[in-house]
């Protein structure tokens, strides 16, 4: 996904729980025009995992590559803390 300068990036969190305050990221949406989108997995459910333990494996045999939450944190800063770039909740 190639964003322009003047493009629209819709960006969305997809997380484990509805709860803030306990809830884990477990992927990101994005998208800068319909059909043109991309989903970035963090950590998914391990369908093979125990509840009690969150049911979460990095490692997962059944769950797509994850990348590494630096790695996306780095690849999305200038995007997320750049003043310049207009950050409007859609609700």
């Amino acid at each position: 996904m190639q964003p322009t300068p003047k493009a629209n990036v819709a960006i969305d969190t997809e997380t484990d729980s509805l709860t803030a305050c306990t809830a884990r990221l477990v992927g990101i949406s994005m998208a800068i025009e319909p059909g043109k989108a991309c989903y970035i997995p963090v950590s998914h459910i391990d369908p093979n995992t125990v509840a009690s333990d969150g049911g979460f494996s990095f490692n997962a045999v059944q769950a797509p590559k994850q990348i590494k939450l630096p790695l996306i944190i780095k690849a999305l800063q200038n995007l997320l803390v750049d003043p310049a770039v207009l950050k409007s909740p859609i609700i």
